[in-house]
């Protein structure tokens, strides 16, 4: 037996309402059953944050360099060189995830 319901469980955890971890879990139990449409939107989520990471992360470090957001706190030549590494890491493995989806690499 359960001692508690889920709405009380999310209550205890800071959940407003206790609604957003019952219906989390619905949606869990329902989602075999939409299974091909769930896989899609994973499909299409993951393509998008491989268009968009690589932007997003060239965008932090510019604003990590300038001197007028960051101050004294602005990024050093090592961390610059280990951003930069990060980024081409990223863009290549977001072009080989791309790739996979559009069917190019198998």
């Amino acid at each position: 037996m359960v001692p508690y319901r889920l709405q009380d469980m999310a209550a205890r955890v800071g959940i407003a309402g206790g609604q957003g971890l019952a219906e989390s879990i619905r949606a869990g139990i329902a989602s075999p059953l939409l299974r091909g449409a769930v896989i899609l939107l994973i499909v299409l989520a993951q393509a998008a944050n491989a268009l968009f990471l690589p932007v997003v992360l060239v965008l932090l470090l510019v604003i990590a360099n300038r001197n007028e957001f960051m101050g004294r706190f602005r990024n050093t030549r090592l961390v610059n060189a280990l951003g930069v590494l990060v980024v081409l890491v990223i863009a290549a493995l977001s072009v080989l995830q791309l790739a996979r989806i559009s069917g190019i690499l198998e």
